[in-house]
């Protein structure tokens, strides 16, 4: 299996409590096959050297390639980006049909934890349990300033000073490390973390696409508050789409 790893940083602050997408504006996003191979969407700086917001029209492009990769035989792979990075695609670009296949057909390592587990797990917890370096905190700004607490929370306030290099230094680590995870989970169809309490755990999982999770008995969350639902992570798509790809949503 070929992996296209993927992940998106927002220009605007989220705000607290609920949030709804369609108030975000993305800033920078990168795709990868390798560590080699990088790529950045963005717009370039405004003429006072402040950051801008990605155009529409490199969103745009930014849903087309990963498309294209798709159709060439890759799966676009991430961490939480079919509730978060391809939904605020398909909120910035109008592109909802096109976004929600690519969700539907991608690989979403929080998803595989999610759906047989119940509950989210962060991406950190998930590259040291599988023995890859951890997200980068640090990153290098402007003028010489090195800062070791770099977090997604900092990045659209960066990005709107013009802190380009530092934010898509962050960003790098953003879809290398997961490509990292990406392989040793093809080769051990396992994920494995560490709690909270200090516990092992673990899942044994293969890299199943994500329409195909809708298919895994519900996982006993009556011990939750607040469990996640299967259904909020696909109530942005079309009901046409969801059917295309197999999903009734009257049984979710």
């Amino acid at each position: 299996m070929k992996l296209l790893s993927y992940d998106i940083e927002i220009f605007d602050n989220l705000p607290e409590g609920e949030v709804d997408l369609h108030t975000i504006r993305p800033s920078v996003a990168a795709t990868c096959t390798n560590e080699e191979t990088v790529g950045f969407f963005f717009s370039p700086k405004n003429e006072d050297g402040s950051g801008a917001p990605m155009s529409v029209d490199t969103a745009k492009n930014l849903v087309w390639d990963m498309w294209a990769a798709a159709q060439s035989g890759y799966a676009v792979w991430g961490w939480n980006i079919v509730n978060f990075d391809l939904h605020l695609l398909a909120c910035y670009t109008s592109l909802v049909e096109e976004c929600a296949h690519l969700a539907l057909n991608s690989i979403d390592g929080m998803l595989l934890v999610t759906f047989r587990k119940g509950y989210y797990l962060g991406l950190d917890a998930a590259l040291i349990g599988a023995g890859v370096a951890g997200k980068q905190h640090e990153v290098t700004l402007n003028d010489g300033t090195v800062i070791t607490d770099m977090s997604g929370a900092k990045a659209p306030e960066m990005w709107r000073n013009g802190e380009y290099s530092a934010v898509m230094d962050y960003l790098r680590g953003d879809v290398v490390q997961p490509l990292k995870l990406g392989e040793v989970l093809l080769s051990s169809n396992q994920l494995k973390w560490t709690s909270k309490s200090g516990k092992p755990q673990g899942v044994f999982t293969k890299m199943e696409l994500v329409k195909d999770l809708f298919k895994l008995p519900v996982p006993d969350t009556s011990w939750m508050t607040d469990p996640p639902t299967r259904r909020k992570f696909i109530d942005w798509m079309p009901e046409s789409v969801l059917k295309e790809n197999g999903i009734d949503l009257s049984k979710v």
